[in-house]
Order: structure tokens, then sequence, then C-alpha cells
């Protein structure tokens, strides 16, 4: 007892004696907090901001400043926020990305923080920045203990599979864990099966899925593609969408996935849904009318996204299609929050940026001009830069009048990496 009295005494000694030598610098970080406040009074956030930062880098180099910085980081955070959006407004998000991301290795637990990042990184930001930044800012405020808990996540996103084997590992040794359990968050008509199709059952895992195939098959074997649809429910639209396929002599499966249009298992938002499109695939190839060397992988819109996830993952596939795939994760978690999007592994096990290294196939990009062509764009040269085997096509008309032609670019695309498949024209 004696012991810690004479420590918290010898502390206080301590405070007694460091405060006056200090003391004129804190009066400094003082006035930079008040003139800060007067500029942001003022509408002049970057003033603001500079002044701000200037504090609390000061702050941090004096003895006992940890009550101080929660309040100095919190100003700061505020006037990040708003000089960001003066720079996305204007245009300039590559400038607005890395003035919040400065901001948060001050102000790791801000919340409003995270939320402008997640709107305006969407699908840019690499998981591996944020919580980098996050480790600073724990480090800056003393808490080591979280930081080591976020560097530890870190290192597992900072290092993305470079190879399918690698992807397929890091998927084996995580178990996604669901929110809320239940169905795809689409609702489904009662289909009627058309001549030109046939309903199968495939296995995926423990599941026992529901799947249309088309009855076009010539004697002998024949080349086959698994079509991923959009949204989250199948309809007799996207069977009248192939027709592309089918009479360029491909035998076209569009399986349903798990809990899509009744079927058993849990909408999971990207994860499991992939397993199933490789299950889809391996069925495809087992057939006896099916040449197992020519088997290939196209989608649409939500059915874009598994498509490219698929490409970066062992497979039957030969070659992949990708048609107006919107890479941004986020904006989709936030939209079916199925999942913790707070988390680094939830979110980078479903992404596709995050794995380009790790894509295997021959890919197709198919978008249509804007937003969608310029993501997509994104996706095409950071996988250029690795060498992959990948090409983009801007596609005539909007999300949906652009389904066509790009299903007979997509044909050409798989000749290109089959064989002898005739090319029909527009």
């Amino acid at each position: 007892m004696l012991s810690v009295i004479s420590s918290a005494r010898d502390k206080l000694v301590e405070e007694e004696i460091v405060r006056p030598r200090f003391v004129n610098r804190y009066a400094t970080c003082d006035k930079l907090i008040i003139t800060g406040r007067e500029l942001y009074v003022k509408s002049n956030y970057v003033a603001a901001l500079d002044s701000y930062e200037q504090a609390v880098e000061a702050l941090i180099k004096l003895p006992n400043h940890k009550d101080r910085l929660r309040s100095f980081t919190s100003h700061l955070a505020d006037a990040a926020i708003a000089v960001s959006q003066g720079q996305n407004r204007a245009g300039n998000k590559t400038k607005a990305t890395e003035t919040l991301l400065s901001a948060f290795k001050y102000d790791p637990d801000n919340e409003l923080l995270i939320k402008r990042l997640n709107r305006l990184l969407g699908e840019s930001m690499q998981p591996a920045e944020l919580y980098l930044n996050k480790a600073k800012g724990y480090i800056l405020h003393q808490q080591y203990e979280k930081a080591h808990e976020v560097l530890a996540i870190y290192l597992k996103v900072v290092d993305p599979a470079q190879s399918p084997t690698e992807l397929d590992k890091k998927r084996s040794q995580f178990q996604t864990t669901l929110l809320k359990a239940g169905p795809a968050p689409q609702d489904h008509d009662k289909l009627q099966i058309p001549k030109s199709a046939k309903e199968v059952f495939y296995k995926s895992g423990e599941l026992k899925l529901k799947s249309w195939i088309s009855t076009n098959a010539d004697i002998g074997k024949n080349p086959a593609i698994v079509f991923l649809h959009g949204g989250f429910a199948f309809s007799e639209t996207d069977w009248d969408d192939i027709k592309p396929f089918t009479d360029a002599g491909y035998i076209v499966m569009i399986p349903m996935l798990r809990g899509e249009n009744s079927n058993p298992g849990n909408f999971e938002a990207f994860y499991g849904e992939v397993d199933d499109a490789i299950a889809a695939g391996q069925y495809l190839q087992s057939l006896p009318s099916v040449d197992k060397d020519q088997v290939f992988i196209a989608g649409h819109s939500v059915g874009g996204i598994l498509t490219t996830l698929v490409s970066e993952r062992s497979s039957p596939f030969k070659a992949a299609a990708s048609l107006s795939a919107y890479f941004n994760i986020g904006h989709w978690l936030e939209r079916y929050p199925v999942v913790n999007a707070k988390s680094p592994l939830e979110v980078a096990l479903r992404d596709p940026l995050e794995h380009i290294g790790s894509l295997n196939i021959p890919l197709l990009l198919c978008a249509e001009d804007g937003n969608q062509f310029k993501i997509s764009n994104s996706f095409y040269k950071k996988a250029k830069q690795q060498n992959k085997t990948i090409s983009i096509y801007k596609s005539p008309g909007d999300h949906m009048s652009m389904v066509k032609p790009s299903l007979l670019k997509s044909i050409e695309w798989f000749k290109k990496h089959s064989g002898d498949i005739p090319t029909p024209s527009l």
C-alpha cells in the first residue's frame, strides 16, 4: 500500500515539475485550436484543418497530453470531413480520400469518419488502408493492445492471395458469420419451364440446388457455359437473354444459387454463392454431352461480380466474361447487411479487387459507358499491371440493353480461348 501511495505521489510531483516547463507549449496548442474553431465557423475549412493538425502534432510531443488529445482530434475529424466533401464535390476524389485517411489515423474510432470513408471510397478502397491507419491512431492514443489487434487483422488482409490455391486456403480457414440467416432478398415468380430448357439439380456442399439447362445438345461433345443471372432471383427473362449462347452452339446452364427461388441455404452476399457457381461448373463438366475442356462462365450485374470472384478461384472454367459488374462490395453490404461490414476479412473475401493476383483464367469485362465502365476499367488496369489475361469492352446501351451485344462479344472471347466455335453477327 505504501509503495502505491509513494508511486502516486511521485507521479504528481513529476507532473508539477513538468507542467511549468511546457506551459507555453500547451498554450500554443490551445491557441491553435481556438484559431481552428474561428476558421471553421467562417467556413474556412482548409485553414481550420491545418490549424487543428498543427495543434495535434504539437500536442503529441508533450507529456500528459492524453486528456486533451481526444478533444483535439475530434475537431480535426470534423474539419477533415468538411474539406473532403468540398474536394469530392470538385471532382477530386483522390484528394478527398487522402484527407479522410489522414484524419482517420488521428481519430480511429470516429464513426462519422468511417461512414464517410465507406461512402466515398466504395469500390476503390482496400480494407488494408483503413485498418493500418486505425492501428496508427491507436498507437497515437497509446492504446497499444487495440493497435496490436488491428495490426494482426491488417497483416491478414494486406497480403492478398496471389494464386487461386492461396485464395481457396484463405476461404477454407475462414467461416463467414451471418448477422441474419434467411433467403435471398428478392421475390420470385413461379417459373414455367420452356421447351428449350429442363430443370436439373446440382450439389454444392450439402445443398441440393435447382438449375435450368438448355436442351440443344448435339451428338458428341459440346462447349458449355454457366451463366449467372443478375439480381438475387432467377426469372424466365434471364433465360431469354442467353439465346445468343445457345444459337452459337453452347449448352447453357443457369443455376439458382443458395437461398434463391426457394432453394435451400442462406443468402451470404457474394460468399457461399461463389462455391455454388463453381459447383454448377463441375456439374456441367460431368455431363456426357459436354466437352469438359470447353466449359466457360459468364454473368450479368450481381452475376458479373460472382463471375469475377469465380475467376480468382480454382474452378473448371476455361475463360470468363463479366457483364456490368458493380465492384463496390461496401455498397452491397450496406444495402444487404447480412454480415459485419466492418470486419476486414468478411469484406476482403467478397471483394474481387482484393485478389486480382489470383486471377487465373482469361477474363473479359463488359460494361456500359459511365460509372460502370470506370469501375470495370479500374479492375482492368490493376489486372494488366499484374500481367493477367484480361480485356475490356465498352458495351452499347444501358445496364439491361448491354446484355445482348456483350454476350456476342463474350462468344468471341470464348472462341479466342477455346477453339472453333462459330461467332454470330449483331
